[in-house]
Formats: C-alpha cells, structure tokens, sequence
C-alpha cells in the first residue's frame, strides 16, 4: 500500500483556520493569508494569489501571538508550503 502524504511527514501537523500576515522588506509590503496547517518545521498557508510573494518572508499570527521567518519550499496559485528558519 503505498505511503500518504501525511505519513511521510517527519512532524505532525495540527490543523487550524487562523489569520496571519506575511510581511516583506521589513513590513513595507503586508498581505493577510490564513494558516491551514502547522508543526514546529512549517505551515501551509492559503492566500489569495502567491505570485507576489517571495521565497523568503515573515509570518506573523493576526493575534500577535508568534512569528516566523519563513522559506518557501512548495507553491501552487493558492497556497503556500513554508519550512520555519532561523535567523
């Protein structure tokens, strides 16, 4: 039986329905996404159109509760796969 995406996965991702904002050049571009999945290594989150976003970015939760700088490892027109980096 062949193997899921899901369990492939080296972290368990929670999912979630939670607004969030990427920040570009330090805040001089922002647009609002909304996080579908997390682990501690990375996200998916959906966004209107991902063509404007570069592979490099911040994520901040709308409620301010965390941030992330982030990498962009898979990108469709919607939705974006970010691995969590460290400064």
């Amino acid at each position: 039986m062949p193997e899921t995406e899901e369990q492939r996965r080296r972290f368990f991702r929670r999912r979630m329905l939670k607004g969030a904002r990427i920040s570009l050049d330090n805040s001089s571009s922002v647009f609002s996404c909304t996080v579908r999945d997390i682990s501690e290594r990375g996200a998916r989150l959906e966004i209107g159109n991902t063509i404007p976003i570069p592979d490099d970015f911040m994520l901040t939760m709308e409620d301010g509760s965390a941030s992330y700088r982030c990498k962009v490892r898979r990108r469709t027109m919607t939705t974006l796969g970010v691995e969590f980096v460290s400064e």
